[in-house]
């Protein structure tokens, strides 16, 4: 389809599925659900570019990024309010996969550690 801005906040959902069919998603807002996995239908997302899935129940760092390595174009994440970003070394570990780090134009203390941009 041509959708490419899909707002799914508040809705409760536990994973991400039955949206496959949606290929030039662009910006997907997954906020304050019940999420606890990306397995699913992100790997059809190849032009997302904005990702937010604040206050959700994602645990699993290293999972969390596996899933987001097919995302090339991905520019923004927001993850707060996961237990993912409470772990030890978070933004060490984000930054080891080469994905993502903080915004430009920010100063360090005007950015959440769990609200990223993409790397170029």
């Amino acid at each position: 389809t041509t959708l490419e801005v899909l707002f799914l906040n508040n809705n409760k959902l536990t994973h991400v599925s039955h949206l496959g069919e949606n290929t030039r998603l662009r910006y997907l807002f997954l906020g304050n659900n019940m999420i606890g996995t990306l397995k699913g239908s992100l790997k059809h997302f190849h032009f997302l570019e904005k990702l937010d899935l604040c206050d959700n129940n994602l645990r699993d760092l290293a999972k969390v990024l596996s899933y987001l390595e097919c995302l090339k174009f991905l520019k923004e994440l927001d993850l707060r309010g996961n237990l993912c970003c409470e772990e030890a070394n978070y933004r060490t570990k984000v930054s080891a996969a080469g994905m993502l780090k903080p915004p430009h134009a920010a100063t360090s203390s005007e950015v959440h550690p769990c609200s990223l941009t993409h790397v170029a």
